[in-house]
């Protein structure tokens, strides 16, 4: 329960009333419970695990994102993840936008770079999330780094020539 009170007084500072009130907040605490969970989960995926808003903005940063690209969540957050990486897209992003509106999932090959100026190679999965009313609200982005087995398929391509 969340209680408040407020003390009326008269121009003499005399107590005329009081008025109370109580709330029960039992529900909002079993939400934010659950939020907390299922927060600490994602932070277990060794993955990169971030949400973001539509306008690019970072909401979620789990530990996945910060062993790989080197930012901690509280620095991430708020950042436009596509600025903060320096993305490199195999196509246009609008045009990846278009497709991830339509089908509302877009799966491909990113390049990355990380806090210390590490190229990376990615292979990026985006599942578009829509509200109630089916309009788009955020962006999961998961992303597994794929830098060494690129590495070792050009190492590969070379030594077939």
């Amino acid at each position: 329960m969340l209680y408040n009170a407020s003390v009326f007084r008269n121009e003499a500072g005399e107590v005329e009333g009081v008025f109370a009130a109580a709330r029960d907040v039992t529900e909002r605490k079993q939400a934010e419970h659950k939020l907390r969970e299922q927060a600490a989960l994602l932070d277990l995926a060794q993955d990169a695990v971030l949400f973001r808003g539509l306008d690019g903005r970072i909401i979620f940063w789990n530990r996945g994102a910060k062993d790989l690209y080197g930012w901690s969540a509280e620095q991430a957050i708020g950042k436009i993840s596509h600025e903060l990486l320096q993305t490199r897209f195999p196509e246009p992003l609008e045009r990846i936008v278009a497709i991830i509106e339509e089908t509302r999932e877009w799966e491909g090959e990113l390049q990355h770079t990380s806090r210390d100026g590490k190229a990376l190679a990615v292979t990026s999965r985006w599942s578009l999330l829509r509200d109630e009313q089916g309009n788009p609200r955020a962006i999961l982005e998961i992303n597994r780094d794929i830098t060494e087995r690129k590495r070792a398929e050009e190492k590969l391509r070379s030594a077939s020539f």
